[in-house]
């Protein structure tokens, strides 16, 4: 009866304290709302080039090559090699493998033209439908973005929302440490960056920086998801025949070290292409493959030369094709 007596002495004080928490967590709702949808994302961030990207692709005159796909080709390709040898311009809209090649490819309806020749640039790792949380910040910045998202489950798109609030919240944070300390000029978030692309749309930024610590790439299993992707890229693919257009696939560049530890499941991947893919694939699985030593910062990643070895290897294959 005691302890009774002192706990419903305590009620008031009790409930005034819960009263003050709901209310906090109520401001600070209302000052991250206000934050994430009217005040303006950064434009250094590495996902806002989607707006130069999309701005070459709509400028860039036709015939011209279109390059689109994983981060590999945004590291890797060398867009000037291209242009000089074919005497075309040359547009890299590649960005992030977590895009998905659907997103990738929906961000080309309507622009093709005749004589448009485009390399689907594939890394092991690049999904159909990508990664939410990639797709919602590229809708920041490009509206129409928002029109390439895929398909999510439930819990996928409370994920995708989550990693999201919370990639804006760090980034804001992370803006604020960066006005309060000179940033090294080697360091990410100089290379990460919009103004880390060329005219052509080519990562730069990583060139001549001195390597870091080369991330591991996840294991590469082939499921039933690589034939629902390939499906949705002969489903493109019959839309650029129809455009007049040519559509190549390319395998994305990796690392030998990667390449030997997922060799088998590697053969499998190339087999499901060539038994099932319509359009042409540039090379084989061993064409993007190079030492350890000529990536940047992943297994995935050219540097300066691998970027070049790499680039010229697909001229020399593209020029046994009759355009």
């Amino acid at each position: 009866m005691k302890y009774l007596e002192y706990a419903y002495n305590l009620y008031p004080s009790i409930l005034k304290i819960i009263k003050y928490l709901v209310g906090a967590l109520v401001f600070l709702w209302l000052i991250v709302f206000t934050y994430l949808n009217f005040i303006p994302s950064s434009k250094n961030c590495y996902h806002a080039a989607i707006l130069q990207k999309q701005k070459l692709l709509e400028e860039t005159p036709s015939p011209r090559i279109i390059i689109t796909g994983s981060s590999s080709a945004s590291f890797g390709i060398n867009s000037t090699i291209l242009h000089n040898d074919f005497n075309l311009p040359v547009v890299n809209m590649a960005l992030d493998s977590d895009l998905g090649s659907s997103f990738m490819l929906k961000q080309l309806e309507g622009h093709l033209q005749p004589n448009d020749i485009v390399l689907l640039v594939v890394d092991y790792q690049t999904s159909q439908k990508g990664n939410l949380l990639p797709q919602l910040i590229t809708g920041d910045y490009l509206s129409e973005a928002r029109d390439w998202r895929s398909s999510f489950t439930f819990s996928e798109r409370l994920n995708g929302r989550l990693a999201y609030y919370w990639y804006i919240s760090k980034s804001f944070f992370l803006s604020l440490w960066d006005m309060a300390h000179i940033s090294k000029e080697s360091s990410f978030s100089n290379i990460y960056t919009s103004q880390g692309f060329d005219t052509k749309g080519d990562l730069v930024s990583h060139l001549g920086q001195p390597p870091y610590i080369k991330n591991s790439l996840p294991a590469l299993v082939v499921d039933s998801t690589l034939n629902q992707q390939i499906e949705e890229v002969n489903s493109f693919n019959r839309y650029a025949t129809q455009k007049q257009a040519k559509l190549f696939w390319v395998i994305g560049s990796c690392s030998e070290g990667y390449f030997e530890q997922n060799q088998k499941a590697v053969q499998q991947y190339e087999t499901v292409l060539n038994n099932t893919l319509f359009c042409p694939i540039i090379g084989n699985s061993l064409t993007g493959v190079m030492d350890d030593a000529l990536y940047f910062d992943s297994q995935n990643h050219p540097n300066a030369e691998g970027r070049k070895i790499w680039t010229y290897r697909i001229v020399e294959l593209l020029d046994s094709f009759d355009f």
